[in-house]
Order: structure tokens, then sequence, then C-alpha cells
């Protein structure tokens, strides 16, 4: 009996061991499932916040975005606006300089001109102030104020009167040592300009007012001549010029050379493209000079040319005693066409750098006047050198020494 009742005790012990084990067993995965459970919402919620992130970043986006249209097209829209009013303003410009080029009156549309830029900038910075991060609406207001009708019209009429002045400035060089600001202008006539204009020494446009005031006569003479000479300001007329005179000065110093006039000098427009007629025993040079910049070449149609004026000169006087040459001298250098024509043309080439040469012209008038003009001189061009007692002079002092003066009046007849 009693192995039976330790049997079923044993029977008992292990099926409430059974039991326990499988009621804690059945709480270890419910905490498992629990645990589960927990770190999947944990995850989803994480996932969940992240969406409504998302969806508040692509709402601002597109708030963004719709905010950023409606100001590119109020930004397109000012500017179509701004393009059409800049498109008006420029036809009315464009019609205004066509009025200018059909008018006398050119100063009065410049000045017009003028004033409606200098009022369209004002404008423009006023309009800048109230655009700008932080407005100066108070600034604004102050050019604004000062950009009206009236003072439109008075930077009109001040520049109308600027541009007349420079005019004047431009055209009379010489009122520059009498007038000293625009006011001077109300007390000059016509009369005591062309005063002006007969007694006005050209030295003064080189020269200093003390240097002019303190040196003598002939000393001033020579410095303003030395100035002359070494001025980098000079016209592409007066550097041609020099470059004529040197060269017709290089051809009197030649062996054999009989005579050299300075053609293109004396003709001026009349020239016919001929700067020296140069002659010596048995021909005669019809002779073009041109000094260009480094960087420039001759080309065939300045070789055509001076080929074309050579033969009209030869049938023009007749010349049959004597061999018509043309010679082209330059500086610089001649396109391989201009090469190959000169050569099919006979056209001689010189090639010449401009070096010193003596500048002053002293000549005998016809009552017997020994005469000097400098470069700068009125009379300068037209007085011609034959070489019966005239000469060209190196200095003041030189013609000086000859007996030479300088002409009294610098402008109009000696």
């Amino acid at each position: 009996m009693i192995p039976y009742l330790i049997i079923i005790g044993l029977v008992f012990v292990v099926f409430v061991l059974c039991y326990k084990y499988n009621k804690s067993s059945s709480r270890y995965n419910d905490a498992i499932e629990k645990e589960r459970r927990f770190a999947n919402k944990a995850r989803f919620d994480c996932v969940e916040k992240e969406r409504a992130t998302e969806r508040f970043r692509v709402q601002i986006v597109n708030q963004y975005e719709r905010k950023f249209k409606t100001q590119l097209d109020a930004l397109e829209k000012e500017y179509n606006i701004k393009e059409q009013e800049l498109k008006e303003e420029y036809d009315i410009r464009t019609q205004k300089m066509r009025d200018i080029l059909d008018s006398s009156n050119i100063s009065s549309f410049s000045a017009e001109m003028y004033a409606d830029i200098e009022t369209y900038v004002f404008k423009n910075e006023a309009e800048w102030l109230t655009l700008k991060n932080r407005p100066s609406y108070s600034t604004a207001a102050e050019i604004k104020k000062k950009v009206n009708e009236e003072c439109k019209v008075y930077l009109q009429q001040y520049r109308e009167m600027l541009y007349k002045y420079e005019y004047l400035l431009s055209s009379f060089p010489e009122l520059e040592t009498y007038v000293d600001n625009i006011n001077d202008l109300k007390e000059i006539t016509y009369d005591n300009l062309q005063q002006y204009g007969e007694e006005y020494d050209k030295t003064h446009n080189y020269l200093s007012k003390d240097e002019y005031e303190s040196l003598s006569e002939s000393d001033r003479n020579q410095l303003a001549l030395d100035k002359y000479v070494d001025s980098n300001n000079k016209s592409d007329w007066q550097i041609g010029r020099d470059y004529e005179l040197y060269c017709g000065y290089k051809l009197r110093e030649a062996n054999g050379i009989v005579s050299v006039i300075q053609h293109g000098i004396e003709k001026g427009l009349e020239d016919l493209g001929i700067d020296i007629i140069a002659e010596d025993g048995a021909n005669v040079y019809i002779i073009q000079c041109k000094y260009w910049s480094q960087h420039k070449e001759i080309h065939e149609k300045h070789i055509a040319q001076l080929y074309g004026s050579a033969k009209m000169y030869e049938i023009k006087n007749k010349v049959s005693s004597k061999r018509v040459v043309p010679v082209f001298i330059t500086n610089t250098e001649l396109s391989d066409m201009a090469n190959n024509f000169a050569k099919y043309l006979n056209v001689q080439l010189r090639c010449w750098k401009l070096e010193a040469f003596p500048r002053i012209k002293c000549n005998i008038s016809k009552n017997g006047e020994k005469i000097y003009h400098l470069p700068f001189d009125q009379q300068y061009d037209t007085t011609k050198i034959y070489g019966n007692g005239d000469f060209y002079a190196w200095t003041v002092k030189e013609a000086e020494n000859n007996g030479y003066r300088r002409a009294y009046r610098w402008s109009g007849i000696l």
C-alpha cells in the first residue's frame, strides 16, 4: 500500500512541477511577446513621427513654393513693366538723337538729354532706397523732393551754357588765357573775340603762366618749341605733318636731290595723295609718307593710290624729260599683297623712323624781311622754303643769329 502512495506522491509532485514550469514558461513567453510588442510600437511611433515630420516639410516646401511663385510672378510682371518703360524711354531718346542730328541747335537737345539722364539716375537711387532690405524712406523723400521739374530745368540750362562755353573754348583756345570762368563770357563780343584771335600767342598753349611772364621772348619761344616737339598729345594730323617734314628734311640732305617741295603741307586737301615732290638730275619723285602705329599694316590700296597719283602728275604736267618715280615712305610694315603691288607697279619703298630734325621755317618775305615761323604758328604751313636765303633752323637762337625775327601776328596776315 505504501509504495503506491509514494508513487502517487511522486506523480503529484511531477505534475505540480510541470504545472509550475508551464506557468512560468507562459509568463516568460508573455513577457517576451509584450516586449516585442512594445518594441514594435516604439518603432511604429518613430516611423509615424518621421512621416509626420516629412509631411510637415512637404507642407512648408509647398507653402514657400507658392510664395516664391507668387513673388516670381510679381517680379516678372514688374520686370515686363520696367522693360516696357525702358523701351519707351529708349525710343524717346533715340528720337531725340535723330532730332539732334537734324537740328542746328544741338546744345539745347544735348542739355535736355543730359538733364533727363541726371533726373532718371536720381529717381532710380530714390527708388532703390525704398526697396532695399532696410528702406530709407526719409532719404528717398529728400531726393525726390530735389528731383522735380524745376531742378530738371536748372540742370538743362546749366548744361546748355556749359556746352556753349566748351564749344567756344574748343573753337578759340586762346580764350583760356583771358577767360577764367563762364561768367567772363558775358563780356566777350565779336569784335574783341577777333582781336583775341589776332593777338594770341600760341606759345601760351605750351607754357605755364609763370613761364610765359618770367622768360624772355626768345627763351619762351624755344621752350614752347621744345615742349611741342616732346609732346605726347599731338593729333594724328600733327604727327603726320611732322613725319612729312622729317622726310623732306632727309631728302634735302640726300646727295643728288636738287629740289624738295612739301606738296602735301602746302596744298592741304588738294594734295591728291602726294606729300612730297623731289627731283634729281634724271627723276621726279612722287612721294607719299605714312606714319602709322607699329601694329598697323600698309595695304595694297595705298600703293595703288600712289601709283595713280604719280601717273596723273606725269600726264597733267607733261613730264617727258625725266622719269616719274612713285616712292612710298613709311615707318611700319607692308602687307604681302602691298609688297607685291609695289614690285609689279615699280613703286619704290622706304622705311624711315621719325628722328630729330630742324622745325623752324626761316623765310625772307617779298619786302625783304627775315621772319621765322614755329610749327604752331598760323602761317607755318603756307610758308615755303625756296632756298634763296630761306632755311630750316634747329633753334630760335640760330634763327635770330641769322637776323630772323618771329612773325608779329601768329594768326592772320603778316
